[in-house]
């Protein structure tokens, strides 16, 4: 038997649970405001930037893969929903 829905048991049944749409972080209501993109990214600049001072070598690369990914989703590759709403009126 091949179960199609996944299901969570509760204290007294079996609630199924909704699959999510293919939800990024570039989605999120959160990222909209600019300045939140920016605090994120320089946050992570930062991060980044203590652990290669700190003479760590694998954090700092992470850290500055997570740097690089934050410029890649939140700068070169977002999308601002509300100007695709006005765009298409």
């Amino acid at each position: 038997m091949v179960a199609t829905q996944a299901y969570v048991r509760t204290s007294f049944q079996y609630v199924p649970i909704k699959p999510r749409g293919n939800m990024r972080d570039n989605d999120l209501i959160f990222f909209r405001p600019m300045w939140r993109r920016v605090a994120v990214t320089l946050f992570c600049v930062a991060w980044a930037a203590v652990e290669w001072l700190t003479g760590q070598p694998f954090w700092g690369i992470i850290a500055s893969g997570v740097t690089a990914y934050c410029v890649w989703v939140l700068f070169y590759n977002y999308k601002d929903p509300e100007a695709e709403n006005t765009s298409d009126s």
